[in-house]
């Protein structure tokens, strides 16, 4: 017990003095004369932290960050696309696709809407020929969309359903041969007004 009162009473302190007249004697290292609380500047104040203290304050700091980010990854709102299996076996853009909203805070996502974005699209054994006017209502940076596609205010877990084969046909044009699709690169861009920026 004596060496250890004794190891106590040798280890640094803070020499800062109080109005009351005694040193504040909150354990410091010993490059530094001040502990973290009384230091003048940050760098002053991170030398002054024992090892315990420092190893304290780095755990406390990553369970704070990793705190806020679960939050934050809790509050951000979430989307989703599922296409769904063709409705005529022989034409893939018969497909179906619904965009639900699945985020967890049960605030409605306004002004949900959605473009379509085609890339390359190859047909066999003729050419894909892509129509001339498509029956669409806005052309937005060569993305595509519908009157029907957009508005849309969707609650938690609430959906609703786009097809783009009236969009995308593979017989549109003459000399309307049946044509094979054998690969597409589309995009669906989904867009919405998040809940916590009412003014976007």
């Amino acid at each position: 017990m004596a060496r250890v009162e004794r190891a106590r009473l040798d280890r640094p302190t803070c020499k800062f003095k109080k109005s009351s007249g005694d040193f504040c004697r909150r354990s410091v290292s010993e490059r530094e004369d001040l502990c973290w609380q009384h230091a003048r500047s940050w760098s002053h104040r991170w030398r002054s932290l024992t090892r315990n203290q420092a190893v304290s304050f780095i755990v406390a700091a990553l369970g704070l960050a990793i705190t806020v980010l679960l939050a934050v990854i809790t509050f951000i709102p979430r989307i989703t696309v599922t296409p769904s299996d063709p409705a005529d076996p022989s034409n893939p853009f018969s497909a179906s696709f619904t965009i639900t909203n699945t985020s967890f805070v049960p605030y409605p996502l306004e002004q949900c809407g959605v473009m379509l974005y085609p890339g390359d699209i190859s047909t066999e054994p003729m050419p894909f020929n892509p129509p001339k006017v498509y029956d669409m209502d806005t052309v937005i940076a060569r993305g595509f969309t519908k009157k029907e596609w957009m508005g849309h205010t969707l609650r938690m877990d609430e959906k609703f359903t786009i097809t783009i084969e009236d969009i995308l046909h593979l017989h549109h044009q003459p000399p309307y041969l049946p044509t094979k699709l054998s690969g597409a690169d589309i995009a669906i861009v989904v867009g919405f007004r998040p809940w916590f920026f009412p003014w976007y």
